[in-house]
């Protein structure tokens, strides 16, 4: 069998057509999960049947790879659409199919780049409904159709109740007001009876709401963002859209049948079963205990250990009151300048009882001998502080407060921020926290060195990603990372994708326009 050693520059799909193979082919023989990272110096074994191709002066051109499309189809609380017959228009063909157990159907191949999609879905009275269009490229993309309404099964029954009585008045006005309930889960079925005894089924739907608020698997941590936007002043559905760019999604493994050439499951002839192989799928659902292995980012916020503890000692923060509720964070006197004189100041309290109380105490704290790794402390107080990124409601706050802290700051600076929309600012404030402050500034202004952007885009992507980025952007790092960044944050942070009602509404302008925009004079 033959064996190849990965170069610099090298991809998959360089190398599959180097062969005469394809990078799918290369993955499964060498049990790669991720067809994007192949390191320099890996060792590969090559398909039995691939041969070296001719020279490239006798050979034609090689045709591109062809991207790979999954639609998966959910209904209002976020479950698959089963056995739901779907059309869909691509590249100028038409295809029909019925969903499976998770909502899906075959996979669809992307020939072309920027191809119109088109999907339509079969209506009750079995007519055609248009229901979703967007554009597809030439790499592997999910796409979650979401429904707006849920199919309920319901058996009728004789009326045999009586009407409900109405609940007494409360005797006085003293009596303490009951606690706000808590929203049903979308997809929630009560079986209740009318005021005239006949049963009816309440269904809770998320939309419509008085917020216009949409989360979808992300719809337990509703409260959470009303409360960080009551707060902040922000959009909910600005907030929720930050959230969509710092937070990792949980995934999961499905069961997905081989198909042959003409879309027909492969049989296992040993078995007599549809050969199956296992598919990693992205579920929406922001990962509240995301790990970054490069980095000690942790939590659905994604805040790196110091700016964490940043935000734990800067007063007026959701996690400063936090750290002071468990009694981490106090004061202490210690004498000034003056030997005699003496001051009040901030102080960490650590397990054994003492006091750090060295100025800056947010520098110290995120240091040796106190932190001794990617996200470990030496003291279990500040390891609990810490942990608390894997806290939701104090992950979701921080990011809000650490955001418009940095807005505050260029505000402040000469940076036209005022002018800007919510969902616009959500984009700078993802900006300042993905790359600092003072990065953030240099990318702003389109002041960074094109060092420092090779730098940024190999920590994100990898070093042959990052390579082949710049080559594609004619051996530019510093255009490759723009490219690169502002193409993500365009594409996460999009508030019209957390409301129920988007008409009238706007993303507003991408993030390069903005930053001209804002540049102080």
């Amino acid at each position: 069998m033959k064996t190849y050693i990965v170069k610099r520059g090298d991809t998959l799909t360089k190398i599959a057509n180097e062969y005469n193979t394809t990078p799918q082919a290369i993955a499964e023989l060498n049990h790669l999960t991720n067809l994007d990272f192949i390191r320099i110096g890996q060792k590969l074994f090559l398909p039995p049947t691939s041969f070296s191709r001719p020279s490239p002066s006798l050979a034609p051109p090689a045709p591109k790879e062809a991207g790979r499309l999954w639609l998966t189809f959910v209904d209002a609380a976020n479950k698959p659409i089963r056995n739901m017959k779907v059309w869909v228009k691509i590249g100028g063909a038409e295809f029909d199919f019925l969903t499976d157990q998770q909502g899906q159907i075959p996979v669809l191949l992307v020939k072309q780049p920027a191809t119109p999609v088109t999907v339509f879905a079969q209506k009750a009275n079995d007519e055609k409904k248009q229901i979703q269009t967007f554009t597809a490229e030439l790499k592997n993309q999910s796409c979650r159709i979401t429904s707006p309404k849920l199919k309920v099964r319901s058996v009728q029954q004789p009326h045999k109740g009586e009407a409900p009585k109405k609940p007494p008045i409360a005797p006085s006005s003293t009596t303490a007001p009951a606690s706000p309930a808590v929203p049903p889960l979308p997809g929630t079925v009560d079986d209740t009876r009318s005021p005239a005894g006949h049963p009816v089924k309440q269904v809770a739907l998320e939309c419509p709401n008085k917020e216009n608020l949409w989360l979808g698997p992300n719809f337990k941590y509703r409260d959470i963002i009303l409360a960080a936007s009551k707060r902040s002043g922000f959009l909910p559905q600005a907030i929720a859209a930050l959230l969509d760019a710092e937070s990792a999604t949980i995934k999961r493994e499905i069961e997905k049948p081989v198909l042959d050439k003409s879309g027909k499951p492969v049989i296992d002839p040993k078995t007599g079963r549809p050969k199956t192989r296992k598919r990693t799928e992205e579920t929406g659902e922001w990962a509240a205990n995301s790990r970054n292995k490069n980095s000690s980012a942790r939590g659905v916020s994604q805040f790196l250990d110091g700016t964490w503890i940043g935000q734990a000692l800067t007063k007026g923060t959701f996690l400063n009151a936090r750290t002071k509720e468990k009694g981490w964070l106090t004061t202490a006197t210690i004498k000034g300048n003056g030997r005699t004189a003496l001051k009040v100041v901030p102080a960490f309290s650590l397990a054994n009882g003492m006091l750090v109380t060295k100025s800056p105490l947010h520098k110290t704290l995120s240091s040796k001998p106190y932190v001794t790794g990617k996200a470990m402390a030496s003291d279990a107080n500040l390891q609990k502080l810490l942990d608390l990124r894997f806290d939701v409601e104090c992950a979701i706050h921080a990011a809000v407060d650490y955001g418009k802290q940095n807005l505050e700051s260029l505000s402040e600076e000469g940076y036209r921020i005022s002018g800007l929309s919510d969902g616009e600012k959500a984009k700078i404030m993802y900006l300042c926290h993905h790359l600092g402050a003072g990065d953030a500034r240099k990318f702003i202004n389109d002041t960074m060195t094109a060092r420092r952007a090779q730098h940024l885009l190999v920590q994100q992507v990898g070093e042959v990603s990052a390579e082949e980025k710049a080559m594609d952007a004619g051996d530019d790092y510093l255009r490759a990372h723009r490219e690169w960044l502002a193409n993500f944050i365009d594409k996460k942070i999009r508030i019209t994708n957390h409301m129920c009602d988007t008409s009238g509404a706007t993303d507003g302008r991408k993030v390069i326009p903005i930053t001209k925009a804002i540049r102080s004079k």
